[in-house]
């Protein structure tokens, strides 16, 4: 997982979509977290981390546990995504969170089915077109948690795989997988 998140941290643009899809428990969003907490450090911004499943307190202990081992990182903003009407709920929040902090280094949407659920999208690329645009308009790397059903069993997932779903991978600008061995690779 270091080594990916080591590459990925030297090649990001601050206007990176980034998708990072695998089934049920394959460390998803333990790799969100710690990508965007890497790619934090070196600019001394903030991780805006929109949670649409875990409470802040259920994150803030699996932060701890998986990040840094010792308190909740001081950079790490998870936001109760459950209460979010609409995606323009999302830019109030990051643009007043830009006004008040040191900066937005990047936000993490886990995951990527809930907010559909959340905002009545027929389709997932209507919800990615819409964070591609949040991405460019606060000039930071969003990462989408994406979760794939348990027919996505094979050993390599590729890009074609996320077609066959109608997922637009052309929205994306990464695309990173992830597996029950906890390896990741990218796809894109």
């Amino acid at each position: 997982m270091d080594k990916v998140i080591n590459e990925l941290t030297e090649t990001i643009n601050s206007n990176d979509l980034i998708l990072v899809a695998g089934r049920p428990l394959t460390g998803k969003a333990t790799f969100s977290l710690k990508l965007a907490s890497e790619m934090t450090k070196k600019n001394n911004k903030n991780v805006v981390y929109f949670s649409f499943e875990e409470s802040p307190k259920t994150l803030y202990s699996r932060i701890k546990e998986k990040i840094n081992n010792s308190s909740p990182n001081d950079n790490i903003y998870v936001i109760n995504g459950i209460d979010m009407k609409s995606m323009i709920d999302i830019k109030k929040v990051l643009t007043e969170f830009k006004e008040v902090s040191k900066g937005i280094g990047a936000v993490i949407i886990d995951y990527l089915q809930l907010l559909q659920i959340r905002y009545n999208k027929q389709k997932d690329n209507d919800v990615l077109e819409e964070l591609k645009l949040i991405a460019v308009e606060f000039n930071v790397p969003v990462i989408v948690v994406y979760q794939l059903g348990l027919e996505f069993e094979k050993i390599k997932l590729t890009l074609e795989d996320l077609q066959n779903i109608s997922i637009d991978v052309d929205i994306t600008d990464r695309v990173i997988f992830s597996y029950p061995d906890n390896s990741f690779h990218s796809g894109k």
